[in-house]
């Protein structure tokens, strides 16, 4: 048997079988295996820096639409979808069309432009938005991460309104008003339950949770004076109802006749007020 099997391991090597028609068979087929092998991986990898070349085209293609169309927007608008930029426009050169970042001129730092770069005391930028641009009332809205975004109406009054009008400059009462009547905003809002005691200097000093809402619940102000001579009663909303005064600011309360009562001397009471005229 071991005779048998030396000589069968032997005869594989030799010429002879070397040689043969099988082995030569065997190698022309090993060979062209390796070929069609290799030819195959070399296609393979052709296809594939030519997809990954296509692919940077593109991703550059798409980019190149992207600034097309970014540049297309307005001034001080970025991104896709022409978002607005949060920055306070007196303080900054510009806002990057891309992102929103906002390019501050010299003199002032924060995500907004809204602070002075002195190392002193920088408020939140916060603004108040309306369709007739009238500076004294309109939805609240705040920079929160470089980002406008709204104020939730849950819990929100008087004090909390008059603190927003306090760090605006816009006098030293507000009235709080709910339920978007300045209209709905856009974006995000995750600020609500703000609860301010009145005495604060700015909103984000009050407590509040980060939740976020409807913006049918967007909340709003109205600015106004104090006074202890004129006031407005039971009307429908803070802006209107039936004027009285009263002498020095003592006494009873008294209405205003309408005889000779003209639309200047409603002007009148409206800037004593503090309300638009």
């Amino acid at each position: 048997m071991e005779n048998l099997e030396n000589h069968f391991n032997s005869s594989l090597g030799n010429s002879t079988y070397a040689n043969s028609p099988t082995s030569k068979k065997f190698n022309s087929l090993e060979a062209h295996f390796s070929d069609n092998l290799y030819r195959t991986f070399a296609h393979f990898e052709t296809n594939l820096k030519t997809l990954k070349n296509e692919q940077v085209k593109l991703s550059s293609a798409v980019d190149s639409l992207e600034n097309v169309h970014v540049n297309n927007c307005k001034n001080w608008t970025f991104g896709l979808s022409c978002d607005e930029c949060a920055c306070v426009q007196l303080h900054s050169e510009f806002c990057d069309k891309i992102n929103g970042q906002c390019h501050c001129k010299q003199g002032y730092t924060g995500d907004a432009c809204q602070c002075k770069d002195n190392g002193g005391p920088c408020q939140h930028h916060i603004r108040l938005v309306n369709a007739d641009n009238i500076t004294s009332m309109g939805r609240v809205e705040v920079v929160t991460n470089g980002v406008w975004s709204t104020v939730c109406d849950e819990d929100w009054d008087h004090d909390d309104a008059t603190v927003v009008c306090k760090q605006l400059g816009l006098g030293m009462n507000g009235i709080g008003v709910s339920h978007a009547p300045f209209g709905k905003g856009i974006g995000p809002n995750f600020i609500s339950k703000v609860d301010c005691k009145g005495n604060e200097t700015d909103v984000f000093n009050c407590s509040f949770v980060k939740l976020s809402c409807s913006h049918a619940n967007d909340a709003g102000v109205i600015c106004v004076n104090k006074s202890d001579s004129i006031r407005l009663v039971n009307g429908s909303f803070a802006t209107n109802g039936r004027l009285e005064v009263r002498l020095e600011g003592r006494g009873p309360w008294a209405t205003v006749c309408d005889d000779g009562f003209t639309k200047n001397d409603a002007r009148v009471a409206c800037r004593e007020l503090g309300l638009p005229t």
